[in-house]
């Protein structure tokens, strides 16, 4: 035998012995991603959208005569903040205050000084404001860790927290933050159900791992690495022995068995979808940070807000200004925004409608700087390049858009002629940059988004037609990970036999 022909077979044999050997547990493995997949293509993790937050805030009042000062607030870092916001508590408006050091502080409006937690008596009558005097509490728990339904570290700042079960048909439990009063949480039981199918086997979203995000990343990129070479050893083989198969007798498939001749076809057929699945979903976790993010970085958010948060020192126009956005526009909260050296008041009203204004002499809206400002900025943070194109977006575009269509619109979108093809889209109610775009996270998007939801233009806006293509493959693949795990039953219940067997008839 050619030492070439030999080397291929032995090549073929390693690669079958990895398959087997890898099979029964990556295939158990699929068979939940692939299941999970068809909950998760209508159904999320529970989270409080900004709507939902809004609508159970009650609208801010400040007494005119009493407010004060910025100077006069107790948190003196304002170069520190990178945000900041007015909302009411309990009858009380209140400063929030966020800093780079991933801490919260809650000041109240009027006296400057930074408040208490709220108390269990406190959190009664919160809990009758947001949800009405019908309200009764079954449980509650103040608990200073994260748990299944608060997993991720943005949540830390806002210990200790308040988990409230409500005494409800839908068996309802919040998560209020002690420090700050807020919603932060909020599913019923139907949630969790649907969550349990769902998001959490397909992101491996169990407590315990995904609190310590960099074991949680590891074991996702691991798992989905090793995914991906089995599916790829998979075809392979699958291309094999087919090859083989037509050599001899001119058949599509060497097994006589059927379940090994299910597994054969559903690979030939759904294998490179499983692949390309599978693959797509390491990607999501940007293993090694091959794509940049979407956001600005700390240089260019710096060059755009144009400076920090002392810019509100001048107290006349934070007055002013404030009291002024509230008696016309009843907001439910406002936040404090920077652009290009200027501080901005940004109100949102209880129908999530964005109210802008500067803080100056004439209160002037945000919808006077507009395009011509925008594109100075833009080229700020790129000195030494052109626009390639600039327009105004009022429907989405392959880059900017969301699944339910929820994103803001119109949005400004700046398109620069420099080495990284960047893009940049800027909401004019925010003054903020909402996404930015290159090469390398463009590249992503198709890879991601497009390979593992199928949310290519043609498609994912067009129902019924995407959810019929997408549970089709989901189907193929499914199944065909099942033909998988039952391979690997048959043969270990065969393996059981034959050692039975042995011990049975030692002579045999």
């Amino acid at each position: 035998m050619a030492p070439f022909k030999l080397k291929s077979l032995q090549l073929i044999q390693a690669v079958r012995n990895v398959h087997r050997l890898f099979g029964f547990f990556l295939s158990l493995l699929f068979f939940i991603w692939c299941a999970s997949g068809f909950v998760m293509m209508y159904k999320e993790f529970p989270s409080v959208s900004k709507k939902e937050y809004l609508a159970v805030r009650d609208y801010l009042k400040v007494d005119t005569s009493k407010l004060a000062s910025i100077k006069k607030w107790e948190f003196k870092r304002l170069d520190s903040c990178t945000e900041i916001s007015m909302y009411q508590v309990l009858n009380k408006a209140l400063v929030k205050i966020s800093d780079n050091n991933g801490e919260v502080n809650c000041l109240d409006a009027h006296t400057g000084k930074k408040i208490s937690p709220i108390n269990r008596s406190g959190l009664d009558t919160l809990m009758v404001s947001y949800f009405g005097k019908a309200t009764t509490i079954k449980n509650v728990t103040l608990i200073n860790e994260l748990d299944q339904w608060i997993p991720r570290t943005k949540f830390l700042p806002y210990m200790p927290i308040y988990k409230v079960e409500l005494n409800d048909v839908a068996n309802t439990t919040c998560y209020i933050s002690s420090k700050s009063g807020e919603l932060i949480q909020k599913l019923t039981f139907e949630d969790k159900v649907w969550a349990w199918l769902g998001p959490i086997p397909h992101w491996i979203y169990f407590k315990n791992l995904r609190i310590n995000t960099n074991a949680w990343r590891y074991v996702v990129i691991s798992l989905s690495a090793l995914g991906v070479g089995l599916a790829l050893f998979g075809i392979i083989l699958g291309i094999n022995r087919t090859w083989m198969a037509r050599r001899k007798n001119k058949t599509l498939t060497p097994y006589k068995k059927k379940w090994f001749r299910w597994h054969h076809y559903l690979g030939f057929t759904f294998g490179i979808f499983i692949f390309t699945w599978i693959l797509s979903g390491l990607l999501s976790m940007n293993p090694l940070k091959w794509a940049s993010e979407d956001s600005l970085n700390e240089e260019e958010l710096s060059i755009w807000k144009g400076g920090n948060y002392s810019l509100f020192n001048s107290d006349d126009s934070y007055k002013r200004s404030l009291i002024k956005l509230i008696k016309d526009h009843h907001p439910k909260e406002i936040k404090f925004t920077l652009y290009n050296s200027q501080p901005y008041l940004v109100a949102y009203t209880a129908a999530n409608e964005v109210i802008n204004k500067k803080m100056d002499a004439n209160n002037t809206p945000i919808n006077s700087v507009m395009d011509n400002n925008f594109q100075t900025m833009i080229l700020k943070l790129k000195p030494s390049n052109t626009f390639l194109a600039s327009d105004v977006l009022t429907d989405y575009d392959d880059y900017y858009y969301n699944k339910h269509r929820t994103l803001a619109l119109p949005i400004y979108r700046y398109k620069l002629n420099d080495e990284h093809n960047t893009w940049y889209y800027v909401n004019p109610k925010t003054l903020s940059v909402v996404k930015k775009m290159q090469t390398d996270n463009k590249l992503e998007r198709w890879l991601y988004n497009g390979l593992h939801s199928f949310d290519f233009p043609i498609l994912f806006f067009k129902r019924p037609l995407w959810d019929i293509v997408v549970i089709i493959f989901l189907l193929g693949c499914t199944f065909l990970s099942f033909t998988g795990l039952k391979l690997t039953v048959n043969t270990l219940v065969r393996k059981k036999s034959k050692i039975v067997t042995k011990i049975k008839n030692p002579n045999d």
